[in-house]
């Protein structure tokens, strides 16, 4: 498997068949929740159609992939397979929000798959923001999330970490400041996670606290984590609310006149002291 991490371009005449058929499946399991059979089916069905490289994601159409009288060997829906094709389509836009950049060119890669392009001319700046690694949910960690809930400057946020790390019952503000802070530790590493990456932090946390478990009288519900990714899927959803342009500016009058409130007691002192 080749590395996320790593910042050096990649060269496709390393990487074997079995490597850039995983890194397709990576990218499709970051947009659609497909099971293991669809997703192999799904994974033969490219094979099948001659995709040899990452490059051939982007000459792919509906008809290729969708289930129709006409095309037999299709495997997905029309909605996830229009919802795959606009997404390999809009490559550039996808590398973009992953780089930082605000434009590349078309040999730029797609999110997550390697390509086979020429290295830069000149070294990266030092200061270029590192690419996102694909899989920092399965590397999420808990006991960072502690730390930062023990070093808060709030006294419930360190309650809650002391009950959640002791065992004691928690109440619902203590959980809902664990949903927090959890939060913000996962949007250091994914400003837009997807529902399949909330689904592994959660069954991480759950497995760690089982405060945090759905159980009634002891009796685990389903998986357990359902509830916790609801709680965190909906805190992303509320962090990354656009804002409308009437709260942006009530946001900057409201911060005029506190600075203005700030002068007026500075003068205050200072014609006290005088």
């Amino acid at each position: 498997m080749y590395d996320a991490n790593d910042e050096s371009v990649f060269d496709i005449r390393f990487l074997t068949k079995t490597e850039i058929m995983d890194a397709v499946r990576d990218n499709i399991a970051g947009i659609l929740d497909l099971d293991d059979a669809t997703m192999t089916r799904l994974l033969n069905r490219l094979t099948e159609l001659g995709v040899e490289s990452v490059a051939d994601l982007v000459e792919l159409t509906v008809k290729d992939l969708v289930i129709s009288s006409d095309h037999p060997g299709g495997v997905l829906l029309p909605v996830p397979a229009r919802r795959l094709v606009r997404f390999w389509s809009n490559s550039n836009e996808c590398a973009a929000q992953i780089t930082g950049s605000p434009s590349l060119p078309s040999t730029s890669r797609v999110v997550g798959l390697p390509t086979a392009v020429a290295p830069p001319s000149t070294p990266p700046s030092p200061t270029a923001r590192p690419l996102v690694d694909i899989n920092w949910h399965q590397k999420f960690d808990t006991d960072a999330c502690i730390r930062v809930m023990r070093d808060d400057e709030s006294v419930a946020v360190q309650q809650a970490a002391k009950d959640l790390t002791s065992g004691s019952r928690l109440s619902s503000s203590s959980r809902n400041e664990v949903v927090r802070i959890v939060t913000d530790c996962i949007l250091k590493h994914c400003r837009k996670p997807d529902r399949n990456q909330l689904n592994v932090v959660s069954s991480t946390i759950v497995q760690r606290f089982d405060l945090l478990k759905d159980n009634i009288d002891g009796f685990q519900l389903g998986c357990g984590y359902i509830s916790l990714r609801n709680q965190l899927e909906n805190r992303v959803a509320y962090l990354n609310r656009p804002v409308s342009a009437k709260k942006r500016s009530m946001c900057t009058k409201r911060a005029i006149t506190e600075e203005n409130d700030r002068e007026v007691e500075k003068w205050k002192e200072e014609a006290e002291n005088a």
